[in-house]
């Protein structure tokens, strides 16, 4: 976790003032097109996961995990975890309220709800699908959008992905919370790392099996479809007012148009040349 030096206040703004880490951000290493090795992208994603286990025992969720927000140090291999601007205090269990801020691709479905439970199992998505984008070099779908569009396989995209990997990946991405690993501690234990992991993996996986929803999530993506027809429809209405006003602004405009061209013939006819009645005679000599 990045370290901190000092919090004050200025005029207002609070500031903090944290250490400088030289390094780069994980998604300036894979994207668009360099995924890591397997047991590369394992040990980044152990390491976040240790600093997040950390973050949890303190009661407060992160909620932004994702590649841009992990640096790289360029002195050695040590993954470190910034930007907790979105961070909030939880407690297990509880409907709260939090500002609605999300990361699509990275953030799961119960983060569009401005209240909702708050659980662990919230960081466990997006500590997954960051590491869906270190083995894939791709940003995952967002949630909102996985009942309409399946989520690929990190093995589908990398054969050469152990299937374990894959599985545990979407496993932690499950639309609804209950099916997720619930601490980054359990979906932590189920990366490959020995033989007593290979158990714990088939069992969760056995278990996962048994419960997890074949369709869309049938509560937070509900919720979300409403907020979402609503956008929608305020929308159209939107566009057609949009539309009515522009339809009003050329008919005025041509009325106006019209107006002038009848008051500038009205003022000066007297002095417009008048059309001979009688044609004058043809000189054909």
């Amino acid at each position: 976790i990045i370290p901190y030096r000092e919090f004050f206040s200025e005029d207002g703004v609070p500031y903090i003032v944290m250490d400088y880490i030289a390094g780069t951000t994980l998604d300036k290493i894979v994207l668009p097109d360099r995924p890591l090795p397997e047991a590369t992208a394992i040990k980044y994603i152990r390491q976040v996961g240790e600093a997040l286990k950390v973050v949890h025992s303190k009661g407060i969720l992160h909620r932004d995990i994702k590649p841009q927000n992990l640096i790289l140090r360029e002195d050695n291999q040590q993954v470190i975890l910034i930007d907790f601007g979105i961070a909030r205090e939880y407690s297990r269990g509880l409907v709260q309220t939090h500002t609605n801020v999300v990361s699509d691709g990275y953030s799961p479905i119960e983060l569009y709800l401005p209240e909702a439970k708050r659980t662990a199992v919230t960081d466990v998505y997006g500590l997954a699908a960051t590491l869906y984008t270190l083995v894939t070099a791709q940003v995952p779908i967002a949630a909102t959008l996985r009942d309409n569009f399946a989520l690929p396989s990190p093995q589908n995209m990398q054969p050469k992905l152990s299937n374990q990997v894959s599985e545990v990946i979407m496993l932690g991405m499950a639309l609804e919370p209950e099916e997720r690993p619930q601490s980054v501690q359990e979906w932590l234990d189920l990366l490959p790392q020995g033989r007593r992991n290979s158990r714990l993996f088939t069992a969760f996986r056995s278990r996962a099996s048994k419960t997890q929803s074949t369709g869309s999530s049938n509560y937070y993506l509900s919720e979300q479809k409403t907020s979402v027809q609503a956008k929608e429809n305020t929308a159209v209405k939107s566009k057609e007012s949009n539309n009515n006003n522009q339809i009003f602004k050329w008919l005025t405009i041509g009325l106006l148009i019209f107006l002038g061209i009848d008051y500038v013939y009205l003022k000066y006819k007297d002095r417009l040349p008048s059309s001979p009645t009688q044609s004058a005679p043809i000189d054909r000599n």
